[in-house]
């Protein structure tokens, strides 16, 4: 009975929308070699170390003994690197999240709102001014109504960024005129 009466008062007092880890943001650049790399830790790190409250934690190295752990690890959580940007000692709360799971070289840095959204939101803009400054040609992604991203392989380039194929729209629920589809 107490076990019930637990589980039951812990769903009664968990929020009923998670709108602070939602997806607002998120930018894809291209790391052609280990310089490349090493300049995207050295970016975040920077970008970073402007906020006492943030680090950041690169677990690309525990992600791949993970994966030659595993007997069937999935090609879509494949990837060459994995790290956070995380508020708070105990990781409280994830300003960043880079990763090329899925899409190996091709590095997507999404955002989420925040706890707090003007303080992430500085930190984003600050982000990806720098980023754009290192990599100009990186490029922005459409993040769906939801919240979620589209698959990699459902985008096309733009002028302006990233637009998911007429032919995906359907598979998102969007219509062809959205927005968010790229244009013929």
């Amino acid at each position: 009975m107490w076990n019930a009466a637990t589980f039951a008062l812990l769903v009664a007092c968990a929020p009923l929308t998670q709108d602070n880890v939602r997806t607002v943001a998120a930018i894809e650049v291209v790391l052609q070699t280990s310089a490349d790399r090493a300049d995207l830790l050295a970016v975040l790190r920077q970008q970073a170390a402007a906020d006492p409250a943030l680090h950041v934690d690169d677990v690309s190295d525990r992600w791949e003994e993970l994966k030659a752990q595993a007997q069937n690890f999935p090609p879509e959580a494949d990837g060459t690197l994995y790290v956070g940007v995380w508020r708070g000692e105990n990781d409280d709360e994830q300003e960043a999240d880079v990763d090329d799971m899925g899409h190996k070289g091709r590095v997507w840095l999404t955002f989420p709102k925040g706890r707090v959204p003007e303080r992430s939101l500085n930190f984003r803009t600050r982000l990806i001014a720098a980023i754009r400054d290192r990599w100009p040609s990186s490029k922005a992604i459409p993040i769906l109504p939801s919240g979620a991203l589209p698959l990699a392989v459902d985008l096309q380039e733009t002028p302006t960024g990233y637009k998911i194929t007429k032919t995906a729209a359907p598979r998102y629920g969007l219509l062809p005129t959205s927005a968010l589809v790229a244009p013929d």
